[in-house]
Parts: C-alpha cells; sequence; structure tokens
C-alpha cells in the first residue's frame, strides 16, 4: 500500500520499467537493436524527479528497494523518464471522470472522431 501519490506513481512507473526491460529483451531476441531509450510519461513531478535523483528523502523511506529498479534503467539510458501536464495527459480519458472540454481535447489527442447522428 502507498502512502502517497508520489509514492504510488513511482512504483507504478517502476512497474512499466520493468515491462520497457522485458520488451526490450525480446525485440533485442529477433535481432532488432534499440539505441533510443524509451520514454515513460508521468504526471507526478516529484515521482518523475525521484527517478533521476540518487538521494534517498525521508519521504521516500518506506519505498521498497525494487521499485527503485527504474532509477538504475534511468541511470543506464534505457529507460527516460518524462513529465507530462495533467491537461495533457491521455491516459486521463480512462482512468478519470472529466468535464466536457477536457474529455474531447483529450479524445482529440487519440485521434478519434465524434459520431454523427444520421
Amino acid at each position: 500500500m502507498s502512502l502517497s501519490i508520489t509514492e504510488a506513481e513511482y512504483k507504478a512507473s517502476a512497474h512499466a520499467a520493468q515491462e520497457c526491460v522485458w520488451l526490450r529483451r525480446l525485440i533485442e531476441d529477433l535481432q532488432e537493436s534499440i539505441d533510443d531509450p524509451v520514454p515513460i510519461h508521468g504526471d507526478n513531478l516529484n515521482a518523475v524527479m525521484l527517478t533521476s535523483n540518487p538521494v534517498f528523502h525521508a519521504r521516500t523511506k518506506y519505498i521498497e528497494l525494487e521499485h527503485h529498479f527504474i532509477r538504475e534503467k534511468v541511470l543506464d539510458g534505457i529507460i527516460d523518464m518524462v513529465d507530462v501536464r495533467s491537461e495533457d495527459n491521455t491516459a486521463d480519458i480512462f482512468t478519470k471522470p472529466l468535464l466536457k472540454g477536457p474529455f474531447e481535447d483529450l479524445r482529440s489527442n487519440l485521434g478519434l472522431i465524434q459520431k454523427t447522428s444520421l
């Protein structure tokens, strides 16, 4: 159980990094090379900053060591943590209720069009 939003976002990013590493290895097994780091987008600036900051903060002392896997992969250049503003976070359309304007903006970002009635 996470004690803060930052901790929850950091743990989620660590799990995403594990999946990215697994997929990179699969692609490399298929004789394809990946030269660029895989971007992982996060909308919690503290969690994004924590991935590249080697100093442990008092608020993160309860994060288990396994979740710091992402920090190692960021420092190795395999993962690139990217901060995304909340209003630009396309995943929000799937995870939270939105007002009509933000919903339509995110729907547009996904390339979805509104159905027209006949």
